[in-house]
């Protein structure tokens, strides 16, 4: 049979990741608050979307008839690799 927990130590373990979280919160605020602004994001808006365009692909020329897009999660696709094809919309 179990033996009952503390009821003190039990309410302030219950309630550690929240003053946790709200340290840290106090702590960004004063020291990162010169540093993400709106401004920093327009400042390093081309960073921003060549990070956010080196995970994407878009092709919206140059495919022609008969020829695949070959899409892999995979760092490099190999030759004779299995391939699963799928239609997609145009």
């Amino acid at each position: 049979m179990q033996q009952p927990t503390d009821p003190k130590r039990a309410g302030w373990a219950r309630h550690a990741p929240l003053v946790v979280i709200l340290t840290v919160a106090v702590i960004g605020y004063f020291t990162l608050r010169d540093y993400i602004t709106f401004d920093t994001l327009r400042d390093n808006r081309e960073a921003l979307l060549a990070f956010r365009d080196a995970n994407y692909a878009y092709i919206s020329d140059g495919v022609k008839d008969g020829e695949s897009v070959v899409t892999s999660n995979l760092a490099s696709v190999v030759d004779g690799a299995d391939l699963r094809t799928e239609e997609g919309n145009e």
